[in-house]
């Protein structure tokens, strides 16, 4: 075995050495020798890959950075060939990082190599649990780079991400699938549209005052491309004032809009100016914007009774007519319901095939396609329930929600110690006294959990023990009334 001092003596010795031309693959002989001499009694890929990423570490400075480059690529290399075992996970992940540090220029590749380390942990040979994991995790790098570059609006990378997502959440029997597939429609719809914009700017470096092409390309931006920040050169603020302090206030966070008659104001435009420009491909996208302001609207005023004041009771009615209508027409003419995927006092259930003449009753999480926007918890007992943000793609997971520091879901179904299981909503905030049940390892909640003082599973409301208690899990991808949206947990 090549000893750490025979390592660093071969990484003085070509610090030292003089410079020679690349041999046919362009890669340098020295280098190449001293990673034949530093594998010559390695025996697997494993120990291969450990021992080179060791030896990228040593190579320190930068005037060694060629050399470790060299080194933490051959590692990786080797690392992916033995990636089921868990100290070559280990080196893929340090050497991707390093390599992401030392080569930032060839940032997509470190970002194809991570993905391929996942993929290729997913496919080995793998328990189911490890197989299910494995997978999410693979399919949640593919979302999370696949978003990443359509921030960068490069369509092309981002639509085989998504299409490979849906491909891992077919496999796994995943919630979701239907969510990603309008991610993936919404990328490739957006790449098309860009090449037309982009032909159309030409133009219009060429004539600014054409009016025809500054409508159509503010139209393009807002509607198509639902990015309003792009739009604003084309628009007059002497000409067109109100779409050019709307395009301008929606450009920000939602937090930029800080009053209720604001939030109004936007949604109003959004349905009396934007929605009937749409084509029947954007025209859901212009409406769920127009929602989430109107939504904003009851948010402020439940926050803040000076905002309240602010309105009046006609204004509150109207956006609540306003919000319905939207709502309505977002759902084909119907009301959303609220479909239940869960009923019982056991835990265990979730996540099953139970019919509904059944005590327990359950819907396997593969067949709740979404698109889903809440999720409630309700006490069968007492009707109490607490509803949060969600996504069907979340529903099998343990996860903070986005956008919230304070309350999660755990959807993972977590086995206690005695047998028992954790499932609902918890909070990562300080807790009473009498808050002291678990729906997670640490933090208390609403549904299922675990009293450690006790040492058993229990029922749990606000981390409060229970007796035996059924509770109901429903989801929606409606608005909530104003009476629902008090029982929301952001």
């Amino acid at each position: 075995m090549v000893t750490r001092g025979t390592t660093l003596c071969l990484l003085v010795a070509a610090v030292f050495q003089p410079a020679r031309a690349a041999g046919a693959e362009g890669v340098d002989p020295g280098m190449d020798a001293i990673v034949r001499e530093l594998l010559r009694r390695t025996t697997s890929d494993a120990q291969r890959a450990g021992l080179l990423h060791e030896a990228a570490n040593d190579a320190k400075g930068d005037d060694n950075k060629k050399l470790r480059i060299y080194l933490n690529e051959q590692a990786l290399n080797y690392a992916l060939q033995s990636i089921h075992v868990e100290s070559s996970q280990r080196v893929a992940y340090a050497a991707i990082s390093a390599l992401r540090e030392d080569a930032p220029d060839r940032r997509d590749h470190w970002y194809a190599m991570r993905i391929e380390m996942l993929r290729r942990y997913y496919r080995s040979p793998l328990a189911p649990a490890r197989k299910r994991a494995a997978g999410q995790h693979l399919a949640d790098y593919l979302l999370s780079y696949a978003r990443r570059y359509e921030s960068e609006r490069r369509w092309e990378m981002a639509l085989p991400m998504y299409k490979e997502a849906i491909g891992v959440f077919e496999a796994l029997g995943a919630p979701g699938k239907n969510e990603v597939a309008m991610m993936a429609a919404t990328a490739a719809r957006k790449g098309e549209t860009y090449k037309k914009i982009t032909a159309l700017e030409k133009a219009y470096e060429k004539d600014h005052k054409d009016a025809e092409l500054r409508r159509k390309l503010a139209c393009l931006w807002i509607i198509d491309m639902n990015y309003p920040s792009r739009a604003l050169r084309y628009i007059s603020s002497k000409t067109n004032k109100t779409w050019y302090e709307c395009a301008h206030r929606v450009s920000y966070s939602m937090r930029r809009v800080t009053t209720p008659a604001l939030a109004k104001q936007i949604g109003d435009w959004y349905v009396k100016e934007i929605v009937p420009l749409a084509s029947p491909q954007t025209k859901r996208d212009m409406l769920l914007r127009a929602r989430s302001f109107y939504e904003h609207v009851e948010t402020l005023c439940l926050a803040s009774k000076s905002a309240r004041k602010a309105m009046t009771t006609a204004d509150r009615q109207a956006v609540q007519e306003a919000l319905q209508k939207v709502s309505a027409e977002l759902h084909g003419g119907k009301k959303p319901a609220w479909t239940v995927i869960f009923r019982s006092d056991d835990a265990a259930v979730w996540n099953t095939d139970r019919s509904t003449g059944t005590l327990s009753y359950a819907l396997p999480l593969s067949k709740v396609g979404g698109p889903v926007r809440y999720l409630r918890v309700t006490r069968q007992d007492t009707g109490d329930y607490v509803i949060v943000p969600m996504k069907a793609m979340w529903l099998d997971r343990s996860l903070t929600l986005a956008g919230s520091r304070r309350y999660g879901w755990n959807g993972y179904k977590y086995r206690n110690s005695d047998g028992g299981y954790s499932l609902g909503v918890y909070c990562r905030g300080s807790r009473s006294g009498s808050a002291r049940i678990n729906v997670t390892y640490e933090y208390w909640g609403w549904g299922f959990g675990y009293d450690r003082r006790a040492k058993k599973s229990v029922r749990t409301w606000a981390g409060r023990a229970l007796g035996k208690t059924t509770f109901k899990i429903d989801v929606t991808n409606g608005a909530l009334t104003p009476e629902e949206a008090k029982h929301l947990l952001q």
